[in-house]
C-alpha cells in the first residue's frame, strides 16, 4: 500500500504519466503543466504524434455541442461561405507563421529542419474570430525537442491570435464555428526534393 502511494506521488511530481491503449496501437503520454494536462498520442501504425490539451478539448466539445457548424451543402458548393476569403486565407497562413516563429524563437531550429516533422495544426475557429487550437500532428515526438511547458505555450500563442471577423456573413451565422487548419513545412517544400522522391 505504501509503495503504491509512493509511486503515485512520484508520478505526480515528475508530471508525466504513460498509459497504453488496449489495442497497443496508440501510446498515450500525459504531462502535467501547472493545472493543465498535455496529451501526446503516438499512433504507431501510421507513425505520427498528435498533441492536445485536456481543457481545450473540453472547450471544443462544449462549443460543438452548443453552437452550429458554419457549413453549407449547396448544389454546387460544399463548405463555408466566407465573408472575405482573402482575409481568411491571410489569417490561416498567419497561423503557420506564428507556429514557425514560436519554434525559432525557442531555438528549435534542429527540430524544424528535420524533414516533415510538423505536419498540421488544427483549430476551431468561431465566427467572431476567436481561435481554439484543437491539436498538432507531427511525425516525430515534440517532447524530444521541447518541454511540455513549451508545447502548451505554443497552443496559447496561437489561441491568442484573432482572425478578421466575421468569418462568414452574420446574416447566416451570428455565432458558429469552423473546424479548419494549416499544414506546416519548414523550410518550404523544395520541388527538387519532390522530383527526387517520385523517381
Amino acid at each position: 500500500m505504501v509503495i503504491t502511494w509512493l509511486s503515485i506521488v512520484l508520478l505526480f511530481i515528475a508530471g508525466t504519466m504513460t498509459a497504453f491503449a488496449e489495442d497497443n496501437d496508440i501510446i498515450i503520454r500525459k504531462s502535467v503543466v501547472g493545472k493543465r494536462v498535455l496529451i501526446e498520442e503516438h499512433v504507431i501504425e501510421y507513425k505520427y504524434y498528435k498533441y492536445s490539451i485536456a481543457d481545450l478539448n473540453d472547450s471544443i466539445s462544449h462549443i460543438r455541442n452548443t453552437t452550429e457548424r458554419m457549413y453549407y451543402n449547396l448544389p454546387h458548393y460544399t463548405g463555408p461561405r466566407y465573408n472575405d476569403y482573402m482575409k481568411y486565407r491571410d489569417d490561416i497562413n498567419r497561423v503557420k507563421s506564428i507556429t514557425l516563429y514560436y519554434f525559432l524563437s525557442k531555438g528549435k531550429d534542429a527540430f524544424l529542419k528535420k524533414k516533415n516533422t510538423l505536419n498540421w495544426v488544427s483549430i476551431l475557429l468561431r465566427n467572431n474570430g476567436d481561435v481554439v487550437v484543437s491539436d498538432f500532428t507531427a511525425m516525430v515526438s515534440l517532447l524530444t525537442f521541447c518541454t511540455p511547458e513549451e508545447i502548451v505555450g505554443l497552443f496559447d500563442e496561437i489561441g491568442a491570435y484573432k482572425f478578421a471577423a466575421p468569418i462568414v456573413p452574420e446574416s447566416d451565422y451570428k455565432d458558429g464555428y469552423l473546424l479548419t487548419g494549416k499544414g506546416i513545412c519548414y523550410p518550404e517544400y523544395d520541388k527538387e526534393d519532390y522530383q527526387e522522391e517520385i523517381k
